[in-house]
C-alpha cells in the first residue's frame, strides 16, 4: 500500500519504468498486471519481510510460471528471511536485506521503497528520505508546544477519548495524493487498534477534494453523527501552468472547513436548511508537492501514530488480530482440501461453507 501510494502521489517524478503491483490474491489482479506486460521485459521485486504471507507466495508462483526461464535473472527481493527467498528460487545478489523489526507499514524508508527508487530515480529518491528524516528530526527534537506529530497526536486523542468520536476522513486537496488516505488507514488501525484500557484507533476513511465534496460531504455537514476531519492542502501548484485550476482547489477546500466550522442558517438552494456547523477539522497547509513535502507528510502521520501509542500504552509495531484470521483462514483451506480434517469454526460459518461447496459442485455438473 505504501509504495503504490508514494509512486500514485509521485507520478509527475517518474523517469523510469512503469510499475505495476500484484498484492491481491484474487487472480483478477495477476491478470490485469499481467495482460499489459511482456515478460521479456519486466522486472519483478518481491517484497516481503517474512516471506511467509500466503497471498504474497501463491502470487509469487503465479509470476514464476508467467516468467518460465527469466524467473532467476529478473527476479528481486526485499526482505528480512534471505535464506527464504533463495529457497524460491532468487539469486543471492538479487536479494535487498532490511532489519527484522522494521514493520510493514514503516517500512517504506528501507529497502522496501526499491520500487520506489527505480521509478523516481536515486536523486528524487533521496530527497523524499531527506524529508522523512527531516520530520522524524522534528518529533524526537522539538519542544511539546512547537511538536507537529505530538499537535496532531493530542488533536486525535481530544477527539477519540474526550469527546467520543469513533472515526476521522482524510481528505486531500490534491488528486495525486488520492490514495494517501488508505497508507494511513493501514498505518493508523493495524497499529492503534488495539485492546486497551481506553478507547484507541478510531476508523480513518477518506478520498480526494474535489470529488468527495459530491460524494459525502454531506453527511459531514447535516449528520446528526459527527465526522472529523484532516484536510490536506497544497499552497502551491506542482504545475504552474495550471494555476486557476489549483485556486479552485484552494477555495474549495477552505470553503469546506469554514462551513464545517461556522455553518449556516438560511436560503440554500430551493429551501430553508440548516447546518449548524461547531464541526471539527484540521488543516495542514504544504507549500508544494514533491518528493520531499511527500517524505515529510508520511513522517507526520507515522509520528503520530507512535505518539498516540504512548498515551494509550499499546504496541504499534504488531497486528495479533491479523495473526488470528490468518490462522483461522489456514484452517479452513486444509478443510476444503481434506474435508477429513478437523474444522474449528462456529455454526454459521459451517452452514456457508456447506453452501459454497454445493455451489462448487453443481458448478462441475
Amino acid at each position: 500500500i505504501g509504495s503504490m501510494m508514494v509512486l500514485t502521489s509521485l507520478q509527475r517524478w517518474q523517469s523510469g519504468p512503469r510499475s505495476y503491483f500484484l498484492s491481491n490474491v484474487d487472480p483478477q489482479n495477476f491478470r490485469d498486471v499481467t495482460e499489459k506486460l511482456d515478460p521479456s521485459k519486466t522486472l519483478v521485486v518481491v517484497l516481503s519481510k517474512s516471506f511467509s504471507t500466503k497471498e504474497i507466495l501463491l502470487n509469487q508462483e503465479l509470476v514464476k510460471g508467467w516468467m518460465k526461464e527469466r524467473w532467476s535473472g529478473q527476479v528481486y527481493a526485499c526482505t528480512a528471511s534471505p535464506k527464504k527467498a533463495k529457497s524460491f528460487g532468487i539469486l543471492e545478489e538479487n536479494i535487498f536485506g532490511m532489519w527484522e523489526w522494521v514493520s510493514g507499514r514503516f517500512s517504506i524508508w528501507s529497502s522496501i521503497g526499491l520500487p520506489i527508487a527505480i521509478a523516481i530515480g536515486r536523486e528524487n529518491f533521496l530527497s523524499f528520505l531527506e524529508g522523512g528524516a527531516e520530520l522524524d528530526e522534528h518529533f524526537r527534537t522539538a519542544p511539546l508546544e512547537r511538536n507537529l506529530p505530538i499537535s496532531l497526536a493530542l488533536i486525535s486523542y481530544w477527539r477519540r477519548n474526550i469527546l467520543g468520536y469513533n472515526n476521522y476522513a482524510l481528505i486531500p486537496y490534491s488528486y495525486a495524493l488520492r490514495r494517501f488516505y488508505s497508507h494511513v488507514q493501514q498505518m493508523e488501525m493495524e497499529s492503534n487498534g488495539k485492546t486497551s484500557h481506553r478507547p484507541t484507533s478510531p476508523v480513518v476513511w477518506g478520498g480526494c477534494g474535489t470529488d468527495s465534496q459530491h460524494s459525502f460531504f454531506q453527511h459531514f455537514h447535516q449528520s446528526e453523527d459527527i465526522t472529523p476531519v484532516d484536510f490536506i492542502l497544497f499552497s502551491n501548484p506542482d504545475d504552474k501552468s495550471f494555476a486557476q485550476s489549483h485556486l479552485s482547489l484552494i477555495a474549495n477546500c477552505l470553503a469546506q472547513s469554514h462551513s464545517l466550522m461556522a455553518g449556516t442558517k438560511g436560503k440554500l438552494g430551493d429551501g430553508v436548511t440548516h447546518c449548524r456547523g461547531d464541526k471539527p477539522s484540521t488543516t495542514l497547509v504544504v507549500d508544494s508537492l514533491s518528493p520531499k513535502s511527500l517524505g515529510k507528510l508520511i513522517s507526520l502521520y507515522e509520528n503520530k501514530v507512535i505518539a498516540l501509542s504512548q498515551i494509550w500504552e499499546i504496541n504499534p509495531f504488531d497486528q495479533p488480530g491479523v495473526e488470528l484470521g490468518k490462522r483461522i483462514s489456514n484452517n479452513i483451506e486444509q478443510y476444503f482440501q481434506n474435508t477429513t480434517a478437523p474444522l474449528n469454526v462456529d455454526s454459521s460459518t459451517t452452514a456457508l461453507l456447506s453452501v459454497i461447496k454445493q455451489h462448487q459442485v453443481s458448478t462441475t455438473k
